[in-house]
């Protein structure tokens, strides 16, 4: 699942969107307090990603390239905005996300085959 412990920073509003191009990218906006600095980022796959800066006045941290197998890995997001917060997300936290609210049969549909792939490359690599 998305889960965020924003604690006592001044991060007002995290989210996350996932790309389904000829990769699969993870990218999770932070929305902080108007005038408030952010330091934020993770390390996947043996990278570090670092929060920049959006012209809409977000933080964007973009995971790009996550192979397969590591569609269910959990990326931790540290960071401070006032204060500690952290976010944890996974390419799959969409499914969840999708398949737990009220979207299209279509939208459904299409998160099931994508975990369906997940099994199947976790069961091919097991």
């Amino acid at each position: 699942a998305f889960a965020k412990n924003l604690g006592t920073s001044k991060v007002t509003k995290a989210t996350y969107k996932l790309h389904l191009d000829s990769s699969t990218t993870v990218d999770v906006y932070l929305t902080v307090e108007k005038g408030t600095a952010l330091t934020a980022s993770t390390t996947f796959d043996g990278k570090t990603y670092k929060a920049e800066l959006q012209s809409d006045g977000r933080y964007l941290i973009r995971i790009p390239d996550i192979s397969a197998h590591k569609l269910g890995d959990t990326i931790t997001i540290r960071g401070t905005a006032g204060s500690s917060f952290t976010v944890n997300v996974s390419a799959l936290s969409y499914v969840r996300s999708v398949l737990s609210n009220n979207m299209t049969a279509e939208e459904q549909n299409g998160m099931a085959a994508f975990y369906e792939y997940y099994k199947a490359v976790m069961a091919y690599r097991g």
